[in-house]
C-alpha cells in the first residue's frame, strides 16, 4: 500500500497526479501534514506542490474534459468532504488513461460519485444564491449569517459582488 503526503491544496493534488505518473506509483491513500499514517506501509512519498507540474496536469485535463466536467471537479474539491481528494485523484487518473472522455460513463463508480457530489455542492450554491438575505448595519455594511453545507462561498462571490460593490 502506497501513501502520498501533500499540502491539501488543489495544485498540490494535481502535483500528486504528476508525481504518481512520473514514479509509476499510484497511492491508495492521500494524507496531509498532521494525519496519522497507517501501520505497515510499503511506500510513503511526500509530494511538493509545483506550479509547473499542476499546470501540465490541468492543461491535459482541459484537453480531455468539457468545461462542465472541469467545474464538477472544482465543486468536488470545494465540498471538503473526507475522501474527496482520493476520489478526484482516481477520476483524474481515469481521465488521463482513457483515450476518450469518461465524463458520461456513469456506470463507473468514481464518475458517478463525482457527479453526485458535484450536484450536491451545486445545489447548495444555488440555495445560497436564491435564499440568502442581507441586512444593513448602522455602519452601512451588508451582512448575512449563512451556514452552507459545503464551501460554496467562492462560487457565490461572482453573484453578490455586482450587487454590493
Amino acid at each position: 500500500m502506497s501513501i502520498f503526503y501533500y499540502d491539501n491544496t488543489f495544485d498540490g493534488l494535481l502535483s500528486v497526479v504528476f508525481d504518481a505518473y512520473k514514479l509509476k506509483i499510484f497511492p491508495e491513500l492521500l494524507l496531509t501534514e498532521g494525519d496519522i499514517e497507517p501501520m505497515f506501509m510499503q511506500r510513503v512519498h511526500t509530494s511538493v506542490t509545483d506550479a509547473h507540474k499542476s499546470d501540465r496536469v490541468w492543461k491535459a485535463l482541459q484537453k480531455k474534459l468539457s468545461k462542465q466536467a472541469l467545474n464538477h471537479m472544482m465543486y468536488v474539491w470545494q465540498s471538503e468532504q473526507q475522501g474527496a481528494d482520493v476520489l478526484l485523484f482516481r477520476y483524474i487518473c481515469k481521465v488521463i488513461d482513457s483515450p476518450q472522455s469518461i465524463e458520461t460513463h456513469f456506470s463507473d463508480e468514481d464518475v458517478f460519485e463525482m457527479l453526485k457530489l458535484a450536484k450536491k455542492v451545486s445545489k447548495d450554491q444555488m440555495y445560497l444564491i436564491q435564499f440568502v438575505r442581507f441586512q444593513k448595519t448602522k455602519e452601512n455594511i451588508f451582512f448575512s449569517v449563512v451556514t452552507p453545507d459545503y464551501n460554496v462561498l467562492p462560487f457565490t462571490i461572482r453573484h453578490f459582488t455586482p450587487t454590493f460593490c
